[in-house]
């Protein structure tokens, strides 16, 4: 990563960014000549962008990756340059060349693959820098004027009432309207095989390109599930679910789909304009190609791969029910079973979730909620 030579405008916008950013559990050191070097590196590849940068903030400066936002000059909007990027980071030096887990490969063409799925529905991918492992993205909240949402407080608030009940059916509404697009799409095929060769051509030792993340997670914690259950190791039973968990991981082409393969609600965003209502997705970091029914799993059980923004104890509630059942629907249009609750699929996918997170969490109840 080259050093920008100095500057004392980026050394004071960095000095300013770093006093602002109150450490998150997980999080590096911001305060030491290493990171301050990392992020004048940051802001200045954002000025090829942005013009003359004026400010900076931290949004986050964890062990995997750092992210940043950018505003530029004033002056520089009317020339049509952004107002304002974000720049991140991925601090593992292989990030450029494994696609194999979370990063910087699984986002920079997965970013395009899904805008290409459905145009304009995750944030654009203006540059990047492989040396770096930088990637320069638009800064959805600085493309509108109206105020933005995320879905998740929408649910959040409506543990009570009419209105938060309203409020529910609305983030619920907008959750499930947006995957059904994405999973929808008329382009999976095409853009599942151009995202395959983008990730041969950039990792030719993938095992599994494409496919979901660190998929020997849930294996791992299958292995934990069964002994817990009283079971000896690749037994009938252990067999049984291991072809469950093979089948979600591993779906035939028929029920494969490409998603960004995170479906938490925090990290889409509604905003309000004189085009209606929209939804965006800002993560893409996980995109992989991956079965039908995890997305349906997942709003099933109130969203359970994300902890801070688990809905429980509404998932329980017969509205959630419904609003699980009609994406079900939507998603697999050849459903034969009345509930998704009901579809062997869907119960596989529920089996895969819940090994992921007793090897992630360590916990063999990740979550009370079981088919």
């Amino acid at each position: 990563m080259s050093i920008p030579p100095r500057s004392p405008h980026l050394e004071t916008i960095c000095q300013q960014a770093i006093a602002g950013y109150t450490l998150k559990t997980g999080d590096s050191p911001v305060d030491t000549a290493k990171f301050e070097r990392l992020l004048l590196s940051m802001i200045a590849a954002s000025e090829k962008f942005l013009g003359k940068a004026v400010s900076a903030r931290i949004f986050s400066a964890g062990m995997r990756s750092v992210v940043i936002s950018v505003v530029g000059e004033h002056a520089e909007r009317g020339s049509g340059a952004p107002a304002t990027v974000v720049v991140k980071h991925f601090r593992r030096k292989d990030s450029a060349t494994n696609s194999g887990g979370f990063g910087y490969l699984r986002e920079k063409h997965g970013l395009s693959s899904l805008n290409s799925l459905v145009k304009s529905s995750y944030s654009q991918l203006l540059g990047w820098d492989d040396d770096a492992r930088f990637l320069i993205l638009e800064y959805v909240l600085g493309t509108h004027l109206s105020e933005f949402l995320s879905v998740s407080s929408l649910s959040e608030n409506g543990n009570a009432g009419q209105d938060a009940s309203a409020h529910i059916a609305e983030g619920l509404d907008l959750w499930s309207n947006f995957w059904a697009t994405q999973l929808n799409s008329t382009r999976q095929q095409t853009v599942q095989e151009t995202f395959q060769r983008s990730l041969v051509t950039a990792d030719a030792r993938a095992r599994y390109p494409g496919r979901m993340t660190s998929p020997q997670l849930a294996f791992k914690g299958l292995e934990k599930f069964v002994a817990d259950s009283g079971h000896s190791a690749n037994n009938a039973y252990h067999r049984e679910l291991e072809a469950q968990l093979s089948s979600i991981i591993f779906p035939d082409p028929a029920h494969s789909v490409l998603s960004s393969a995170d479906f938490s609600p925090q990290n889409m965003l509604v905003s309000q304009s004189q085009r209606g209502t929209e939804v965006r997705g800002i993560d893409a970091e996980g995109t992989a190609i991956h079965h039908w029914a995890l997305p349906v799993a997942e709003i099933l059980l109130g969203f359970p791969s994300h902890p801070e923004s688990r809905f429980e104890k509404l998932s329980t509630t017969a509205s959630w029910h419904d609003a699980c059942n009609t994406f079900y629907q939507q998603v697999y249009r050849g459903a034969t079973y009345q509930t998704a609750a009901d579809d062997p699929c869907v119960q596989a996918a529920v089996m895969t979730i819940r090994c992921t997170l007793i090897e992630q969490t360590g916990m063999l109840s990740p979550f009370n909620r079981v088919l």
